[in-house]
């Protein structure tokens, strides 16, 4: 039960700087020292509410079951946590499903990969190798992900990788993949030199630790970056905190992106555009 109005960002310390950043365009301007955790705020639209800071993945259980009405995560953490919550015979129809963290808006900021890989003397093809060889660009992925048949896999995420072998399995193929996952919390690139993992499966920013390991990226599962996230129950209009802050992350995002967003809407979008120019205007 939400008790307050509650803002969640990570405490990670390059998404935190990037996020704060974002806040700062957007008018929401910190006063935090130190190893402070929370702050409160007032302002003029949104009220009085809470900053906390947090790890993505306690910001995203805690926003899914309702106990903070809103936050900022990896898109990895939330399809990962997402997944865990649905039972397998619902894989395949989520994007139907009003389950778990919502996705409000994508914050461009945070940018990363979820990817597996494997060591160089494996001499495994890579999908961009696969594309170079004329292979069908939509079929890459699945050229890609056979070569790990019969892998043990080193991950964090143990959800989305399955789900991209559940893809594989339930194709026209109809296969039945063997594979075994090995759930590690830290330091997986390490695994396959260890002899506890033939592959790994993990969050790629420039790909530098993959290859001070000796692992040679082969496939992509997950492009990732922060999201704005709410519960499944917070309807637009249901929480007037929600949706002014939403509402005010999307309009700095169009002033990031193009600042001339408003004057090229069409007419389709009039509304939208008298209420993002009611937003721009606080500035």
């Amino acid at each position: 039960m939400i008790k307050e109005n509650i803002f969640a960002i990570p405490s990670k310390e390059r998404l935190k700087r990037e996020t704060l950043e974002l806040l700062s365009d957007s008018g929401i301007e910190l006063d935090i020292s130190g190893r402070q955790l929370s702050t409160k705020i007032t302002d003029p639209k949104l009220g009085d509410f809470t900053v906390a800071f947090m790890r993505p993945k306690d910001i995203v259980r805690m926003v899914a079951v309702g106990e903070i009405p809103i936050g900022i995560a990896g898109l990895d953490t939330v399809e990962e946590y997402n997944l865990e919550a649905l039972s397998r015979s619902d894989w395949g129809q989520e994007w139907k499903l009003k389950t778990g963290a919502q996705i409000l808006l994508k914050l461009g900021i945070g940018r990363c990969r979820l990817m597996l890989a494997a060591p160089l003397d494996k001499d495994m093809v890579s999908e961009q190798e696969f594309e170079k060889q004329g292979k069908y660009k939509n079929l890459v992925w699945k050229y890609a992900l056979e070569q790990f048949e019969g892998f043990t896999i080193a991950t964090s995420y143990p959800n989305l990788v399955s789900r991209m072998f559940y893809d594989l399995d339930n194709g026209p193929d109809d296969r039945n993949t063997s594979y075994t996952l090995r759930q590690l919390n830290g330091s997986v690139e390490v695994a396959p030199s260890l002899g506890i993992a033939d592959s790994v499966c993990d969050i790629v920013e420039t790909g530098s630790t993959l290859q001070e390991n000796g692992l040679k990226e082969i496939l992509t599962i997950l492009e990732s970056e922060a999201v704005l996230v709410t519960d499944g129950s917070n309807q637009k209009g249901s929480n007037r905190f929600v949706d002014e802050l939403r509402d005010r992350i999307f309009a700095t995002l169009l002033r990031r992106n193009n600042p001339d967003a408003i004057k090229k809407m069409n007419d389709y979008n009039r509304f939208v555009k008298s209420q993002l120019e009611g937003i721009l205007r606080y500035r």
